[in-house]
């Protein structure tokens, strides 16, 4: 993982070795490799990128934020056979016709905050927990 591809609110794992935590990126500093973390205590700390570890998306995160996405009609997301990756796709009602979408992203991802990097770039504003 490159600290280009952190965006602030992406969550990550922090691992220093002894014990690995779930965080979230407060802030980023690109010039000097560091990023600020939140824990889920409150805690705020930095670090830089060695020491974090992308999350991977799984059925259960993506069943666990997006349980109606079949059925929403503007998600859908299915799994890539033994690559650990996901397909994912936004859609959007047009606002003139509403029996008409307009495509905002097909791709695959395979960590969580590339997830919500894909999210924001489609403007929306889900906010990604996990199970």
């Amino acid at each position: 993982m490159e600290i280009t591809e952190l965006m602030i609110g992406n969550l990550v794992v922090y691992f220093n070795g002894e014990t690995p935590v779930f965080v979230v990126v407060r802030k980023i500093n690109g010039d000097d490799g560091i990023v600020c973390l939140r824990q889920s205590d409150g805690h705020v700390f930095n670090t830089t990128i060695e020491y974090l570890l992308p999350i991977p998306v799984t059925a259960d995160i993506l069943k666990h934020n997006f349980p109606n996405a079949i059925d929403s009609g503007d998600l859908i997301w299915w799994p890539l056979e033994n690559s650990g990756k996901f397909c994912v796709s936004f859609s959007k009602t047009d606002p003139e016709n509403t029996s008409k979408y307009i495509h905002k992203y097909s791709g695959t991802c395979k960590y969580v905050h590339q997830l919500q990097n894909i999210l924001h770039h489609c403007g929306r504003n889900d906010k990604i927990s996990l199970p």
